[in-house]
């Protein structure tokens, strides 16, 4: 049903605005980086989510990660196009043979072809191409976790700290937040 549902949502994208092109990591990701942080603003500002690209060192790190040659750990930047047309983009993080799906953002105009959909599927199906064998969403049960996956996996946070009163502080506001985070899913 989903297979079917993307084919018809890509046939009728490819109708209206041209064949799909799609991009698995862009060599030159400068330009289409700055493009994908734009967009993924506006979707934050937009949705009321919070703009992890508000914080410089967060668009140093991912800047530092995709011009990193290392296939252990390097930033992928992918983009879906129809004819000219931009469709969606996504920012992920290479490991060897894994890849992470970190920061996808579509073209709202877009919408009802399932632009996030489409390029979820272009990323798995070309994925094989460039070695990767492993797509990991990450933690959560989004419904296109639950759409794309095959498997899940069990994944624990903790935390390591010197003794003392200050620590003691730091690990209460941190299982506070934690407790209130997990709450909020």
């Amino acid at each position: 049903k989903v297979v079917s549902e993307l084919e018809r949502h890509q046939k009728q994208l490819e109708a209206d605005c041209g064949p799909l092109r799609f991009c698995f990591s862009h060599e030159r990701w400068q330009e289409e980086l700055a493009d994908l942080i734009r967009y993924k603003q506006q979707q934050y500002a937009a949705t009321g989510g919070t703009d992890v690209f508000a914080r410089r060192w967060v668009c140093n790190a991912i800047a530092n990660l995709a011009s990193s040659p290392y296939d252990s750990c390097r930033g992928v930047m992918s983009t879906l196009y129809a004819g000219e047309t931009w469709v969606a983009s996504h920012f992920g993080l290479r490991n060897n043979s894994q890849m992470a799906y970190y920061f996808p953002v579509y073209n709202p105009a877009l919408s009802r072809y399932s632009p996030g959909h489409l390029l979820l599927k272009s990323l798995i199906d070309s994925a094989h191409l460039f070695g990767i064998t492993a797509l990991e969403f990450g933690r959560g049960d989004n419904p296109y976790k639950l759409r794309f996956g095959n498997r899940t996996r069990s994944f624990y946070r903790g935390l390591w700290q010197s003794r003392g009163l200050r620590a003691m502080a730091h690990r209460l506001s941190l299982s506070i937040e934690w407790r209130l985070s997990a709450g909020a899913r």
